[in-house]
């Protein structure tokens, strides 16, 4: 069996916050599923819509559920934490190849591996050399700049501090039974799949896009928040 086989059939157990987790070295494609709780079935992933990364939603050690994204998990069990100033890399740019394997970045892209921390400017170069355009500098203000200091690439967005609020936000009120539609409204954005997405990777949402677009609240829920939004107008219902 060659050192590449080896890690490619390697499972390594998490630290905390998620030590009763592993991961597994090797993982390319949709269905992969590289994260398993110790002992028991490995957790099924989505495909989130920021990037197209692989998440899964594991309990911490608290027992509170986190949405994590599984490169991230698999770094964290293989390499250890990430390194002040440094991100996770896909070396090719394929967020749906999360193989891992030991050694320098020359010496883990010769053994097949795919993930391996490094800086902003490295992640950058991948981009370049993998024929993707420059990324663009994030040299526009949030729209909740003054609030949160955030900086964006496109005028009138949201850094992902505040997208992330925001998924936070929806799926309360998705959880409460509000519309898709009224919640994506309310919010001041125009994609109720954004906004889903949102929910689902920041919020913990499950419904799927087609259920939370035909919910409806319950009757008195309905009724309680028509007569509050009368009284803000100063109408009778």
């Amino acid at each position: 069996m060659t050192g590449s086989d080896e890690w490619a059939e390697r499972w390594t157990p998490l630290p905390a916050p998620f030590s009763k987790y592993e991961v597994f070295s090797d993982g390319t494609g949709p269905d992969q599923r590289p994260v398993r709780r110790i002992g028991a079935a490995a957790l099924s992933t989505t495909v989130n819509n920021h990037g197209g990364y692989l998440v899964v939603k594991p309990y911490d050690d608290g027992g509170k559920r986190q949405t994590k994204t599984v490169h991230s998990l698999v770094l964290l069990g293989f390499a250890g934490p990430c390194p002040p100033g440094m991100e996770s890399r896909h070396l090719d740019d394929d967020p749906l190849n999360n193989r891992w394997r030991p050694g320098t970045e020359q010496e883990a892209r010769s053994a097949g591996g795919n993930l391996v921390y490094g800086t902003k400017r490295q992640q950058h170069a991948d981009k370049v050399a993998n024929g993707n355009p420059p990324v663009v500098p994030k040299s526009f203000p949030c729209v909740n700049h003054v609030r949160c200091g955030g900086m964006v690439a496109n005028q009138g967005s949201r850094c992902l501090p505040c997208a992330a609020e925001v998924g936070r936000r929806a799926a309360v009120m998705l959880g409460a039974g509000m519309n898709l539609g009224t919640v994506t409204r309310r919010l001041g954005y125009k994609s109720q799949r954004w906004v889903h997405g949102l929910a689902r990777d920041h919020g913990g949402y499950t419904r799927t896009l087609a259920e939370a677009q035909a919910q409806r609240e319950p009757w008195l829920r309905r009724v309680t928040s028509a007569a509050r939004h009368c009284a803000r107008l100063g109408r009778p219902m």
